[in-house]
């Protein structure tokens, strides 16, 4: 038998501290010892609690992910076993790389939504800085060379007069490109009740945009999915973040349908805030306003303006955590809808209780409703905290549409805030991705090493 590991602490040569270091893996308590070995490089996991891990002499606590308890760590290389009802994986993440540094082609706070590569060869893509969407360039993701801004926020009384934020683009028969775009209306909001007071408060919504030019230019077509709730509509006192918020995009394998998941952030029916789906027909005819529709007790029956909606992933059972910024690929290698996404555990910064469960999760589904239990990738905050650490806005890419290897992209910063504060904005990292499917001979022996 493969022996399940769900919490794991991992000794490392770390000749900077003296001796090894530990990084932790998952917060459930194990006990036994055992030993991976990827590609040439064997490495012993020690399963122990996290009291136990941080007695050990010469250490330095870190993660598997990005976090470390007190947030902030190395992330070392990591490999998490996931077990499906029809499949074994093994997802390998390599070290944590910094792609673009903050400020480089002036940008700062980004990636801020998803990252939507348009082109491989040469490198081109769609990335929000602040609260626009720029275009990307380079030779690929370690070699960028510039950046210039493609959609801008709207005017006053506008849906998207704070924030335009794109998150999925689809190419159309015709040649043309359709991006969902993320927006924000910051108009009569208040402030966000984060530590730190400084995120102004948004009514969310998703709209549309064209591009004839292959992405250099884009024409704002209109909204497209809009909360159940109106602007005004408040769950308790202070509710700030509202509406059918950050989003993530997918065509279907079949190429009929655009799926758009969103998180709703209306708290409706005391929910919380979790993700929600949307689609348009597409193939046979064009994305416009008015032909996407929610999914809602089993069917795609209502509006995406205004209609109601079923959540497809949520996180409220676990302590009331919300999931959040779902973004989502198909990989025709697994036959699989994969999207990486947060779980925020608000009550870990709102009780003070410590960094412990939030962070970047992942979790898959054979139709895009249907999604399996969710994984987590990495530990660290999943919203802007002041002086905090900050990871988020994931967003895995593929090296090749039919592979099993890419980045995992995100937005990341050991101390988030304005650097007048002697803080970081947050900037674009990316560790190396790539699934290893357990069949046959690999199973047998992952099951040597594992046992």
């Amino acid at each position: 038998m493969l022996t399940k590991v769900t919490a794991v602490y991992k000794r490392m040569s770390d000749p900077t501290q003296g001796g090894s270091r530990v990084s932790y893996v998952d917060d459930d308590l194990m006990s036994q010892k055992i030993v991976v070995t990827s590609g040439s490089d064997e490495t012993t996991w020690l399963a122990c609690s996290r009291e136990e891990a941080m007695r050990k002499p010469h250490t330095t606590p870190g993660t598997g992910g990005t976090i470390v308890p007190t947030g902030r760590s190395a992330d070392p290389a990591a490999t998490l076993e996931i077990t499906l009802p029809d499949e074994r994986l093994l997802l390998h993440l390599g070290p944590r790389d910094t792609l673009a540094a903050p400020g480089r082609f002036g940008m700062n706070y980004f990636p801020d939504m998803a990252t939507v590569v348009l082109t491989q060869t040469p490198l081109r893509a769609l990335i929000t800085a602040r609260n626009r969407t720029m275009l990307l360039r380079g030779r690929d993701w370690k070699h960028l060379t510039g950046a210039r801004e493609v959609l801008s926020p709207g005017g006053r009384g506008r849906f998207d007069n704070g924030y335009v934020g794109t998150t999925g683009v689809y190419r159309h028969a015709n040649g043309a490109l359709y991006a969902i775009y993320y927006a924000e209306d910051h108009e009569g909001m208040p402030k966000l009740p984060l530590p730190g007071g400084t995120i102004p408060g948004f009514y969310a919504s998703q709209g549309l945009a064209l591009s004839t030019d292959n992405g250099e230019s884009w024409k704002k077509l209109g909204q497209v999915i809009t909360s159940s709730k109106p602007k005004d509509w408040v769950a308790y006192p202070g509710h700030a973040d509202r509406g059918a918020g950050e989003s993530g995009t997918v065509i279907t394998p079949d190429g009929r349908w655009l799926y758009v998941y969103y998180t709703e952030h209306s708290h409706t029916n005391n929910r919380g805030v979790q993700i929600c789906l949307a689609r348009c027909r597409v193939g046979d005819q064009i994305p416009a306003p008015g032909s996407f529709f929610k999914y809602h007790n089993g069917a795609f029956d209502q509006p995406g303006i205004g209609g109601l909606d079923t959540p497809v992933v949520s996180a409220h059972a676990d302590d009331q955590a919300a999931a959040m910024y779902p973004h989502v690929i198909y990989m025709p290698a697994l036959k699989k809808y994969v999207m990486i996404f947060s779980i925020n555990y608000w009550k870990e910064y709102v009780h003070k209780t410590g960094l412990s469960k939030s962070g970047i999760h992942v979790a898959f589904s054979d139709d895009g409703i249907r999604w399996s239990s969710p994984r987590r990738l990495l530990i660290d905050n999943s919203v802007p905290l002041q002086g905090q650490s900050l990871s988020w806005e994931a967003t895995l890419v593929l090296d090749r549409e039919d592979g099993l290897e890419g980045w995992l992209l995100y937005g990341y910063s050991p101390r988030w805030g304005h650097p007048s504060t002697g803080n970081v904005p947050h900037h674009l990292v990316g560790r190396r991705a790539r699934f290893q499917r357990l069949t046959g001979i690999d199973a047998t022996r992952a099951e040597g090493k594992l046992q």
